[in-house]
């Protein structure tokens, strides 16, 4: 049996009795363009900082840009024009959990952005760094 819920970061994930899947889409945004977005529509952004390597959001920041969680033995799909095989995870130093990447990007959502379809983060300079949000491609826009 499964079962749809939210999760943490507002991803749709689908429960079953082994396995969480987090699904990660692309959606067209007015303005922006095709991007990546979790389960529940939310844009998904990479810190420059983290310089596609590592995450450096620190809690503070994470307030703000909550990182994109995968919760252990959960499996990552892809939907959308995203491309599997630039999906993984890292761990997160702040929360010790696992956080999602796409093209070794670590991933985040933005609180300020209240609804799905939108980005009102991408390209801002907050909290040490730019914001940006990443294309189906595996590359930024800046």
């Amino acid at each position: 049996m499964t079962t749809a819920s939210a999760h943490a970061g507002g991803r749709a994930v689908a429960h079953s009795s082994s396995k969480i899947v987090i699904y990660v889409s692309t959606a067209k945004i007015k303005g922006v363009g095709t991007v990546l977005v979790n389960g529940a529509g939310r844009t998904l952004y990479v810190f420059a900082p983290d310089d596609h390597k590592k995450v450096t959001c620190n809690s503070a920041c994470q307030g703000y840009w909550p990182a994109a969680t995968v919760p252990p033995g959960s499996k990552i799909k892809a939907k959308g024009r995203v491309e599997q095989k630039l999906l993984g995870y890292t761990r997160n130093p702040v929360t010790h959990e696992g956080i999602l990447t796409y093209n070794g990007w670590p991933l985040y959502t933005y609180i300020a952005d209240s609804a799905p379809d939108m980005a009102r983060g991408q390209n801002t300079d907050l909290n040490g760094g730019y914001w940006w949000v990443i294309l189906p491609n595996g590359k930024v826009l800046k």
